[in-house]
Formats: structure tokens, C-alpha cells, sequence
């Protein structure tokens, strides 16, 4: 093997030296200042003219407020200057594979712990070139690296892609669908000019460009904190409820409004209203207990189709199940997409929950960051992984107190009928 950027021979270096000669030409972004075993690491902001020492959990904000500089200067002159966009991600040596392998391998030691993860996601990180403003397109390519490994989707995404697409191609990909009539807010707002520039995309972006390929992408909006101390338990119980009965096979929830979305592009804030859909229950199928709460009623599964009616267990039988599996963990390696999550100035890839068996409220969304560099993921392939998922994975529920959160899920494929009805990127589900 050569080195993508200098050509040198790496046949004689481990994995992990190739990998970190490959990044030692990319030397001017995030720098880590510690290396200890806290969640949180100090680093240094990449931003030209910066270099401001800041802790890893605000560095997405504080890159936000960055933004709003290049986006002062003449339209001009927000373009690439350095590393070409139309490059591809093997290339740029920012893509990590074989990361959900090794995530479910360690969950499988983990006893008083269910967890669920999404079908096998690459991890794609931003380079120099476009942490601040690339969150948006290297979470796309990160979905789009599932998709492609699903026969469901793969063969309408080659038909414009031939692998995972390079930022240039989503650019030019989207300007496209804005040509067709996907997302005509979203193309006013963003001036209808995508290639070249600095712009950063958000959930509309990202939902119209899958419409556009045939990929039913829909927009759930979580509008603002739904539990103490600024926090969003809804959210993350909306994420097990995806990974643990969703049913991707064309069917539906029926929402009886849905409403436009603004440009994401911009921000995540949005002033308008769809009803709730009803019959949403919170039944999570690896909890003997917390399903019996639901056993009286007739439900509906996450697309609106009417479930099962529950069969009631004894309540010593239940007892006894939960008690046997309150440290037991139960697992699901995938079969699902991962989710699009979009906050004000930053976003990432959901590729799965944790949920603590002693304690149901106790959840931990499983993300891929495009801020993490791939030096820090690749140690979920050593020894320490646990510790690896924990740092640059793992996120609770106290840590994520954004003021509003949205997120893209994929579900199946669009008919021609309903593809030009899904030209207009309207609200899918809300929770106010």
C-alpha cells in the first residue's frame, strides 16, 4: 500500500501507522492538549487566525460562531480554496470502517445493558478543509455508506453515485433536485448555489436529496426541551422506539397535518405546527416490565399500522422475567439506517441507544461525530474500546441540552406519485 497523498511505500507500517502518516498531512486540524480518560478533551479550535484552547463539547458551537464570519464576505468569495471538493473519501483518508463491528463485539460483554444499533455505518470525519461548515455532507456520506450497502437502496443511489459521494457531487447533487423542485424554500434561502461554496446544509438539504434519489427521507422535529435541566428524554426515547420496532417495509404513520419546514441550512428553529400522532407508544420490546404498561390497550406500531394487542402476562410472571433481565442486557446488531440529528451549528450520525437495564431512564445515543478524527475512533479496534465508545461515541441524556434537535430517518422508496408529492419537505412528526 502507497500513501494516497505522498505516494511513499507504507507496506512495512501497521494499520494504525498508516493511518496516522496518512493524517500527519491534514496537520492543521482539531488538536487534542490531553489525552486523559475524562469524556470531555480540551482541543484547540482549527480556524485560521483562532487556535483558542476549548472543550471538545463546544467546539461545534464555537465553529458555529465562526461561520458567521465567512458568511459576511461577498458571495464570491466563500469558496473552497485548498483541497478540492471533488475528491473522494478513501482519498482523503477520512473514512473508518468495520467501527459497528467492533461496537456490537463490546457490547456483547456488557451484561446489565440492552442496546441496539443501525445497519454497518462508516465513520467519515471533516478535514481541515471543511470542519465548520462540512458536518452536514459528511453525515450525509455517512448515511449514504449504509444506504449503499442496502439492496433496498443501493442501486438508486449507483445510478447517480458510483460509491460514496464526494462533497462536490452532494453540491451538485442537490442543486439538481432544487432544479426539479425539491425544497424551493431551501433553494431561496441558500440563493439556489451550492457548488464551490462554503454553505453549510441541514435536515431539508439532506431529506430533499434523498427524495430525489427515490429514498423516502422524513423530518421528525423535536421543538424544544421535554425534560428538566434543559434536556430532551423524548428524543432519545423517540430513538429507541426507531431502532426497536420500526418495520421498514413501505408502511406508513399516518400524521392527519404536515407542515413546511424551513431551510435548516440557517438554523434548526421552526414556527410551524403538525399534530401529534396518537397511539405513539414508548414500549420497548427487550423490558418485560415496561411492555406489561401497555398490555390494556390495542397499539400502533411506529409507522401507524394497528399492533398486536400485547398478551398480559401474570404480574409474578413479569416480576420475575424483569428481575432476571435487570442484569441480563439483551442486544440488536442492526438491520435499520442510522439517523440524521441536526442541533443549531452542528450535526451528526445516530448508529444507535443504550439503555441501562436497572434503570429505563438511563439512555446513551450512540453517535458518529464528524468532529472526532479518525485516530480516536480507530481505538475502538484496541484493548481500551470500552472506554473509546464511551469518549467519542456515547452521549446521555444530561449532555445534550441543545434548545432544539431534528432528525432525518429513511423508510423505504418513493414511488414516482409520491416522489412529486415529496418536493415540498414538510414536518413528519413533531413533538412541542
Amino acid at each position: 500500500m502507497s500513501c494516497p497523498v505522498c505516494d511513499i511505500d507504507l507496506q512495512k507500517l501497521n494499520e494504525l501507522q498508516k493511518t496516522e502518516h496518512v493524517e500527519s498531512h491534514f496537520n492543521d486540524q482539531v488538536i487534542l492538549l490531553d489525552d486523559d480518560d475524562d469524556d470531555n478533551d480540551q482541543v484547540q479550535c482549527p480556524h485560521p487566525g483562532c487556535g483558542a484552547t476549548l472543550l471538545f463539547d463546544s467546539l461545534a458551537d464555537h465553529l458555529y460562531a465562526h461561520s458567521f464570519e465567512q458568511e459576511s464576505l461577498p458571495q464570491d468569495q466563500v469558496h473552497i480554496t485548498s483541497t478540492p471538493q471533488d475528491v473522494s473519501i478513501e482519498y482523503e483518508g477520512v473514512i473508518t470502517r468495520g467501527i459497528m463491528d467492533a461496537v456490537n463485539a463490546h457490547y456483547k460483554t456488557i451484561r446489565d445493558s440492552h442496546y441496539w444499533l443501525s445497519r454497518d455505518t462508516a465513520h467519515i470525519y471533516s478535514t481541515a478543509e471543511d470542519i465548520g461548515w462540512g458536518c452536514g455532507y459528511r453525515n450525509a456520506q455517512m448515511i449514504f455508506s449504509c444506504l449503499l450497502d442496502d439492496p433496498v437502496y443501493a442501486d438508486h443511489i449507483k445510478s447517480v453515485f458510483a460509491g460514496i459521494p464526494t462533497i462536490l457531487e452532494l453540491q451538485q447533487t442537490i442543486e439538481k433536485a432544487w432544479q426539479e423542485g425539491f425544497d424551493p424554500k431551501g433553494r431561496e434561502e441558500l440563493n439556489g448555489k451550492l457548488v464551490g461554496t462554503k454553505k453549510w446544509i441541514g435536515t431539508t438539504e439532506v431529506a430533499a436529496l434523498l427524495r430525489y434519489l427515490r429514498i423516502r427521507a422524513e423530518v421528525v422535529d423535536f421543538t424544544k426541551p421535554s425534560g428538566n435541566h434543559s434536556t430532551h428524554p423524548k428524543l432519545f426515547q423517540w430513538v429507541k422506539d426507531y431502532f426497536t420496532k420500526s418495520k421498514l417495509s413501505g408502511q406508513r404513520l399516518e400524521t392527519t397535518e404536515q407542515s413546511e419546514l424551513p431551510s435548516s441550512s440557517s438554523t434548526v428553529t421552526s414556527d410551524v405546527t403538525t399534530e401529534k400522532k396518537t397511539g405513539h407508544t414508548a414500549c420497548g420490546g427487550n423490558n418485560l416490565a415496561e411492555s406489561e404498561s401497555c398490555t390494556e390497550s390495542s397499539e400502533q406500531d411506529f409507522h401507524g399500522e394497528p399492533g398486536r394487542k400485547r398478551t398480559k402476562l401474570g404480574s409474578s410472571k413479569v416480576a420475575a422475567a424483569a428481575a432476571a433481565m435487570s442484569t441480563i442486557g439483551t442486544a440488536d446488531s442492526g438491520t435499520l439506517p442510522p439517523l440524521y440529528l441536526q442541533h443549531q451549528g452542528h450535526s451528526r450520525t445516530i448508529v444507535g441507544l443504550e439503555q441501562s437495564c436497572r434503570d429505563q431512564n438511563k439512555m446513551f445515543l450512540l453517535l458518529f461525530d464528524p468532529l472526532k478524527q479518525k485516530r480516536f475512533m480507530l481505538k475502538v479496534f484496541t484493548p481500551s474500546r470500552g472506554t473509546a465508545i464511551q469518549r467519542n461515541m456515547r452521549r446521555s441524556i444530561s449532555q445534550e441540552k441543545h434548545e432544539q434537535y431534528e432528525i432525518v430517518f429513511v423508510d423505504g422508496l418513493l414511488s414516482s406519485e409520491e416522489r412529486e408529492a415529496a418536493k415540498i419537505v414538510k414536518v413528519y412528526q413533531r413533538f412541542d
